[in-house]
């Protein structure tokens, strides 16, 4: 990832995360709660993204052909926004899976302006269909916040169905491309699957006991 692209994507990416945010949140926050939760929240992000990014030449003698430093921003971001996330819902007393959505729609939000610069500056066509399949997730997301309670299966009908959809499907769809090219951008090699995998089962575990709550 160039500094041309960071420079491009980061700041209509965090404009575009702090609207969604505040539009999820809107009806049941007040402004200073739903804007200091997300600041919070990408506090930690971009804390997590400049640790991995500064990581990233890093090289471990045997991994070279499983694992690769250059994507590690992606999952230390992962990491520490879901530190902030935390912070947040306990300091400012949010309701989880509520708080989730909202984070979801920003942070695909925020990839996708990433992934969509960077696959525009480097001409790589799978980025750009991986761009393309994270902002669908967006509509997605939409359709399903308003169908979820007619699916007879989820029988809670609880609110957190969409954005735990969605953050599955998300890291589903790189443990494909971490197949098909696992040197794209924000990916660790072929390792990438591994991890993806794991965390879209963890979404699905989540999703399952949800709704028999």
């Amino acid at each position: 990832m160039s500094n041309v692209s960071i420079f491009i994507s980061f700041p209509v990416g965090i404009l575009g995360f702090l609207y969604f945010f505040w539009k999820s949140l809107k009806e049941d926050y007040t402004s200073d709660q739903i804007f200091s939760g997300a600041f919070i929240v990408i506090g930690f992000l971009l804390f997590g993204f400049i640790l991995g990014f500064l990581g990233r030449s890093l090289s471990i003698n045997g991994l070279k052909n499983i694992f690769n430093f250059s994507g590690i921003w992606f999952w230390t971001a992962v990491i520490f926004s879901c530190i902030g996330f935390c912070v947040a819902f306990y300091k400012l007393n949010l309701r989880l899976f509520e708080t989730l959505e909202a984070v979801t729609l920003g942070s695909l939000f925020l990839l996708f302006t990433i992934f969509i610069v960077n696959a525009v500056l480097t001409k790589d066509v799978y980025l750009l269909i991986f761009s393309l399949l994270t902002v669908a997730l967006i509509p997605f997301f939409s359709f399903l916040t308003k169908k979820y309670k007619l699916f007879n299966w989820y029988k809670s009908g609880k609110l957190g169905f969409a954005g735990l959809v969605c953050l599955a499907a998300f890291f589903l769809f790189r443990v494909v491309f971490a197949l098909i090219d696992p040197m794209m951008l924000s990916f660790v090699g072929k390792f990438d699957a591994i991890l993806s995998s794991i965390t879209s089962f963890l979404f699905f575990i989540v999703l399952y006991n949800l709704s028999g709550s």
